[in-house]
């Protein structure tokens, strides 16, 4: 896919270190206006942290991150209103039903307007044909798989610019896993927004990646396109890619 050149996130030598170790170190990278990039590496190597520092959960040490123009933490409220996050565990509120859950953002409009948004981004995540009788269901009543895509839409109910989906995958089965999979390319591409997405998924991150990233030692061992990726020499990456292949 084609994406706009002008970018929305950058890392300018950011490092951060936890007890002495360097999780990142010097780490410079560019995000484009609506391209889907994959931060892949092994357990340990700085994926998560680098999502937390795009919406400031984190900070730099060193180095400056900066997202939509703002240099954080400056301007940091009117980021996370532009961002979404899709965490590893689909984290609903047990004591809300699913309509107020995908709702929860939208609590400063009229209530009409909240259910009118909820049915929307419901459809967009491929639960529509389970409306109305899902929505006044608590968490616990929903498949591991159904929570997830119901996360999904709470984060997309704010309508935000920013995608970041940190190990969207993890706990689902294979079938549920490629499901999710082809969703994230279809809401990225279809709602035109900038989508960065940690995970260990090769095979995931080489069906619909722009570009993908690989971090190692908290340093930047690759990034380029998935064709870039493929013919990488790196032992890492020729070892994720046999791993990809042998499935």
């Amino acid at each position: 896919m084609k994406v706009a050149a002008d970018p929305v996130i950058r890392f300018d030598s950011c490092s951060k270190a936890f007890s002495g170790r360097k999780v990142l170190d010097a780490v410079t990278f560019e995000v484009r206006r609506g391209e889907i990039l994959f931060v892949l590496g092994r357990s340990g190597m700085g994926k998560s942290v680098t999502l937390k520092h795009i919406i400031g959960m984190m900070q730099p040490d060193s180095g400056r991150v900066q997202v939509l123009g703002r240099d954080l933490p400056d301007g940091l409220q009117e980021v996370r209103r532009r961002c979404g996050m899709v965490f590893q565990q689909p984290a609903l509120i047990d004591s809300l039903t699913v309509l107020e859950n995908v709702g929860f953002g939208l609590r400063h409009l009229p209530p009409a307007e909240i259910r009118s948004r909820v049915l929307e981004v419901m459809d967009r995540v491929r639960l529509g044909d389970d409306l109305p009788g899902i929505l006044d269901k608590l968490p616990a009543a929903l498949s591991y798989g159904m929570q997830k895509r119901v996360s999904l839409a709470r984060t997309l109910a704010p309508r935000p610019e920013i995608l970041l989906f940190d190990e969207p995958t993890t706990g689902l089965d294979p079938i549920t896993t490629r499901a999710i999979n082809r969703l994230i390319e279809e809401l990225s591409r279809s709602l035109a927004v900038t989508s960065v997405v940690v995970s260990h998924d090769m095979g995931c991150a080489l069906e619909i990646a722009d570009r993908i990233l690989v971090l190692d030692e908290g340093r930047i061992l690759a990034l380029g396109t998935v064709d870039e990726i493929r013919r990488h020499p790196s032992s890492l990456i020729r070892e994720f890619l046999a791993e990809e292949l042998s499935r």
